[in-house]
């Protein structure tokens, strides 16, 4: 897994951190970045497709290293001086986000088409078919995949700093990449632990086809047009003292 990063004004108190979903091109921020007020910084770090893999054991080391590298970039900026950290996450990204919100403290996050279950997204999103069916012919269930990825599991974060921030999550009903109910499910967890979020339904589809190459509408269209969720992250925040 190669994962290269992109930042700018480090400097600043408020900065965003951009998570990009699974197979993104390395300039699916672009837009976004263009639209991030100049009195905040931006942190993006792009993994490699092969993040994502039909190894379950590679595949879990490859997340906890790059949310470890990010982690470690955000504690470097808080050592300099306070930050008010934000997360912007698309699809895949929703897990590393929730993973970094339990171990810094986040203001805001924004998740776009989540789920609550990593393994169970894998094991029933048409785009990880043939890295199931993969790790099928070495032994591995549904089951199996859901214990062994418990520490990279949105579910499994919500507690202590991941309960803090304020959340909005964006669901695509007509998803079959992350399934409309395991975002549904995040959100009754949400409910569950008293998270303060708020949550819109598109009926756009997550992808064009099932037999085609992945086109994330969802994700791109937030992405292009960032405008309602920049605005959530930015308006209304608190200047560390």
């Amino acid at each position: 897994m190669i994962i290269t990063k992109d930042t700018a004004r480090l400097d600043k108190k408020d900065i965003i951190i951009l998570i990009p979903p699974w197979r993104a091109p390395k300039i699916i921020f672009r837009e976004f970045k263009k639209h991030i007020p100049k009195d905040f910084g931006y942190v993006d770090y792009h993994h490699s497709a092969d993040i994502v893999n039909s190894d379950p054991h590679k595949t879990k080391v490859n997340v906890l290293r790059y949310i470890d590298t990010v982690i470690a970039k955000l504690k470097t900026l808080n050592k300099k001086k306070k930050r008010n950290f934000y997360i912007y996450a698309e699809s895949l990204g929703v897990a590393f986000a929730m993973v970094m919100a339990s171990k810094i403290l986040m203001k805001k996050i924004v998740l776009i088409a989540p789920g609550a279950n990593l393994a169970e997204c894998f094991w029933d999103g048409v785009m990880t078919q043939h890295l199931k069916k993969e790790m099928e012919k070495n032994g591995m269930t549904r089951d199996k995949l859901v214990e062994l990825w418990k520490p990279i599991s949105p579910d499994e974060y919500l507690k202590g700093k991941s309960l803090k921030p304020k959340y909005h999550l964006k669901l695509a009903r007509k998803d079959i990449t992350v399934p409309y109910k395991n975002g549904l499910k995040l959100i009754r967890l949400f409910r569950k632990h008293n998270v303060n979020f708020s949550y819109e339904v598109t009926e756009v589809h997550h992808i064009m086809k099932k037999d085609a190459i992945p086109h994330n509408f969802t994700v791109l269209a937030d992405a292009i047009f960032p405008k309602h969720s920049i605005d959530f992250l930015v308006k209304n925040r608190t200047r560390p003292k």
